[in-house]
């Protein structure tokens, strides 16, 4: 459950012309509860969402350690539920690519997919393997959430002939592998929550109320917006169905190796993204409210809207999102449409109203 925090927004907010100043790039700076919005989004959303997550990659970390001991199918089923646990808690923080998360790559490193299969299938039985290898840059598709997805479920069809491969004459190289996978995303995680449970990031991060493009506001709501357009729209959904050039990659998937679980994913980070945007309590200072403050009513209830329509085009899909991409991708790019409105809601209009200097790039993706 996510900790709840009340922070009152500002009594004085709705800003006439005088209470305005020129920002950066000559724009004119938008009076609103920035500092409320930065504690919130710290104590509500960055600690609470890496606290619960962190709790998921240690028990994978150690479901690993008892299945690599103890090589059985029972474990191995144990070991499958956790790490399915550990991706759908993943999708809450995700979006968080700043500070010590952004300084490690740690969305990257957690969650590079399309998995590199020949990659690591050579680490695998390298020799010379050591776990200090997942930290090269070059590894980065090579482990992570989709690592484990090939080694827990892509090695074979059956969990018998999965398990068969820790048991064989290469179980060594195999436990090594999935051990070292395991751990990295586990001291990964608890490093980033370290940093944004620490003083010295929640003093710098809620203090920095600049309007510039370096304050912690346009830095957070950047991120936020890449994350939804690049990674959610189009790395889970436009991708496989063929956004860019009409062809089609199914395999480019989150979960290829148990794809029946696709389609939760993408709800899951869908609504994680709404959470954000609208707070989860009613006296949190969110986004949401920072508009209702500044009288656009019509703008929040647009994107609140859009957000709802967004879940239901995407309940539309197979749960399996592998063979939708497969069998009626256009279904697929019609869901992207629908997701795109909301990136245009996010992107211009919201950044419009707050007057926001970001440094959003322009439609290319993951």
């Amino acid at each position: 459950m996510k900790k709840v925090f009340v922070f009152l927004l500002s009594v004085s907010f709705i800003v006439a012309c005088s209470d305005s100043e020129p920002g950066v790039g000559g724009s004119t700076e938008i009076a609103f509860d920035r500092a409320g919005l930065l504690k919130s989004l710290v104590n509500n959303h960055f600690i609470s969402d890496f606290e619960d997550f962190a709790a998921e990659t240690e028990t994978v970390k150690n479901l690993t350690n008892t299945f690599t001991a103890t090589p059985t199918q029972e474990n191995l089923v144990t070991l499958r539920a956790a790490w399915v646990k550990a991706y759908k808690v993943f999708q809450t923080v995700a979006p968080y690519d700043f500070g010590k998360a952004s300084d490690i790559s740690f969305y990257f490193n957690l969650n590079a997919h399309p998995l590199n299969v020949d990659e690591t299938k050579t680490n695998i039985l390298k020799p010379a393997f050591v776990a200090k290898d997942l930290q090269i840059s070059t590894n980065q598709d090579a482990q992570g959430l989709p690592a484990m997805d090939y080694l827990i479920n892509g090695l074979a069809t059956s969990d018998e002939d999965i398990v068969a491969f820790y048991t064989g004459a290469d179980a060594e190289d195999y436990k090594e592998y999935l051990t070292a996978v395991a751990t990295r995303m586990d001291t990964l995680t608890d490093e980033v929550l370290a940093n944004f449970k620490s003083e010295a990031f929640n003093s710098e991060f809620t203090s920095n109320t600049s309007a510039a493009k370096t304050g912690a506001v346009n830095v957070f709501v950047d991120r936020f917006i890449v994350y939804f357009e690049r990674r959610l729209r189009s790395s889970k959904i436009g991708i496989p169905a063929g956004e860019m050039d009409r062809d089609k990659r199914p395999n480019q998937i989150e979960a290829v190796f148990m794809p029946e679980i696709s389609r939760e994913l993408a709800l899951d980070a869908l609504e994680n993204t709404r959470e954000i945007y609208e707070g989860v309590t009613t006296d949190e200072v969110s986004l949401s409210s920072i508009l209702v403050l500044r009288g656009r009513q019509d703008l929040d209830t647009r994107i609140k809207n859009e957000f709802t329509a967004s879940r239901e085009a995407i309940l539309n899909l197979n749960e399996n999102l592998q063979l939708q991409a497969t069998t009626d991708a256009a279904k697929m790019l019609q869901v992207r449409s629908v997701l795109q409105k909301l990136v245009v809601s996010l992107k211009n209009d919201l950044i419009s109203e707050l007057a926001l200097e970001v440094i959003t790039a322009d439609n290319d993706s993951d």
